[in-house]
């Protein structure tokens, strides 16, 4: 499992260790290096990798990542929880963020312990021959919706 896979450093090489036989899990709750890790895994065909659009943390359900910005450009590598923060923490040396509300999952409710994805999340899964089901146009985003 790569959480806070981001664009996939740390997704390519145990996929590529693992083989066909073994199956990695990439969870990258921004949307923006979500969408291109689940592109370039459909684009690759990579069928052991797997990439989720959650956060693991300690509930499931929604929760904010500050998301600090440099030149006007996100930083994704930086990205963290809001909740109990007292002021920008480690993101003092920007000076600005956004906040992105992202799913999020405790690893026990992820698919990769509970294929029924408990929390309610999906994976973007590329097939064979880039059938309409392993498009990344075709996916639908992951949503995670709190339970009970």
């Amino acid at each position: 499992m790569d959480a806070g896979a981001e664009y996939g450093p740390y997704t390519w090489m145990p996929a590529t260790l693992t083989g066909p036989s073994g199956h990695v899990h990439g969870a990258e709750p921004l949307p923006g290096p979500y969408r291109w890790l689940r592109v370039i895994t459909w684009l690759l065909g990579a069928r052991n990798v797997s990439v989720h659009r959650t956060a693991p943390g300690g509930w499931c359900g929604r929760g904010r990542l500050s998301l600090p910005v440099r030149r006007g450009l996100p930083v994704h590598g930086r990205a963290c929880p809001t909740a109990g923060a007292d002021g920008p923490g480690p993101h003092a040396e920007f000076r600005a963020s956004h906040t992105v509300v992202a799913p999020v999952g405790t690893l026990d409710q992820h698919p990769t312990r509970s294929p029924s994805g408990t929390c309610g999340t999906r994976a973007a899964r590329p097939t064979a021959g880039g059938s309409a089901a392993g498009s990344p146009s075709a996916a639908s985003p992951t949503t995670v919706a709190p339970t009970s």
